[in-house]
């Protein structure tokens, strides 16, 4: 777990907590779904009493700003506060464990008092039309009329916004091929990190070019392998989208598809 500073909300696992929970509040989803969640990563975290520390201030510190702070969660804030910052903060530098001490005095003060304005919901709105699914495969005409594939490695929700994320598989041609000939295709990846290589679009820019997809079928990729590695940026237009197609990826290495997919035949529609 990287840790960044001294805040509340300042470590990987302090926002992946705050996200979670204000994705839910913001789309107007129950609550209880998402929280019976962070209590198992609580229960994760026992062993590792900073990370403990952590996991207690950012989720009371989260639901005081949703004026949803329960008694219960509120008692186990006040217990990690006055046993005091975590011994483990005096390795970041000679002055962190005081300064994170400080933010737990400062942060007790404000969460033992109800919270007077509560933060509103976003009321976003989730898209369920979707354009296409995930493990789609696709065949798309390049600039140079070559046809270049690509693969619908997830989609998501994010602020408001319905994104779909598509991997380029290196590979192009006259012509298009099989599934099975594309599975044995290589893509941009980091094994453990994710696909590499990315286009990012949002569900109303696609809309505008979606047509130019041509599905071929579905190639199912493996659940502890759809992660996403670097953010190659969104795409907006359909030239956005096919530009720089062939060009190698920096700090990247090439792997074979089917290195990520699930062992089942490809599905061909």
């Amino acid at each position: 777990m990287a840790i960044d500073g001294i805040k509340i909300i300042d470590s990987d696992l302090a926002h992946d907590i705050r996200n979670a929970i204000m994705e839910a509040y913001d789309y107007n989803e129950p609550l209880e779904e998402v929280i019976s969640e962070i209590e198992r990563w609580g229960k994760e975290a026992t062993d590792n009493s900073i990370e403990t520390e952590i996991w207690t201030t950012s989720y009371a510190q989260t639901m005081w700003e949703i004026g949803q702070l329960s008694e219960e969660l509120l008692n186990r804030a006040k217990t990690i506060i006055e046993r005091g910052a975590d011994p483990k903060w005096h390795e970041f530098s000679k002055d962190a464990h005081a300064k994170r001490q400080k933010t737990l005095n400062t942060f007790w003060e404000k969460i033992s008092q109800p919270n007077p304005k509560p933060r509103k919901s976003k009321n976003y709105t989730k898209v369920s039309n979707f354009l296409f699914q995930q493990d789609e495969v696709f065949a798309i005409k390049l600039p140079d009329g070559q046809f270049g594939f690509t693969i619908l490695v997830d989609v998501y929700h994010d602020c408001g916004q319905c994104y779909y994320v598509f991997t380029e598989i290196n590979y192009t041609s006259e012509y298009v091929p099989t599934l099975d000939f594309l599975k044995g295709q290589y893509v941009f990846a980091r094994k453990g990190l994710g696909f590499d290589k990315n286009r990012f679009v949002t569900h109303k820019k696609l809309m505008k070019f979606q047509e130019e997809f041509q599905l071929l079928g579905s190639l199912p990729i493996a659940e502890n392998h759809r992660k996403l590695g670097t953010y190659s940026g969104n795409c907006n237009t359909l030239s956005d989208f096919t530009s720089d197609w062939n060009d190698a990826y920096p700090n990247s290495k090439q792997y074979k598809l089917s290195d990520f997919l699930k062992e089942t035949s490809a599905e061909n529609n």
